[in-house]
């Protein structure tokens, strides 16, 4: 999947969220990613890649994340799952970036649904 611009945070996000959800199942592991993925969500809530509103939301879904507290690896893929949808719901992104959202989406579900 390519995204438009590779420097756009939504790269980062995306990256970001992935690794969180492949570590999920290693506790350690999954609690310093979501450190990692609350961080990117408050950068990129910052870097003028969404509006205000749309900011707001992902600093209050980043903020959670940074407590490194140890989530099981259900609850990781649901509560990225829906916040991933919220971001795809955004009407202006840059090209590639709902297609990769939505891959990511889909990734969590099935491994939620084993």
């Amino acid at each position: 999947m390519t995204i438009g611009d590779a420097d756009s945070p939504w790269v980062e996000l995306i990256a970001a969220a992935r690794q969180l959800a492949e570590s999920a199942t290693d506790p350690s592991a999954s609690a310093d990613f979501g450190t990692r993925y609350g961080l990117v969500l408050v950068s990129a809530a910052r870097s003028g890649a969404v509006n205000e509103v749309e900011g707001e939301l992902m600093i209050l879904h980043g903020e959670p994340w940074l407590d490194a507290v140890r989530r099981s690896p259900a609850r990781i893929r649901a509560r990225l799952v829906s916040q991933l949808r919220r971001y795809r719901d955004f009407p202006v992104l840059p090209p590639g970036v709902r297609d990769a959202l939505d891959e990511l989406i889909g990734e969590l579900e099935r491994a939620n649904n084993r």
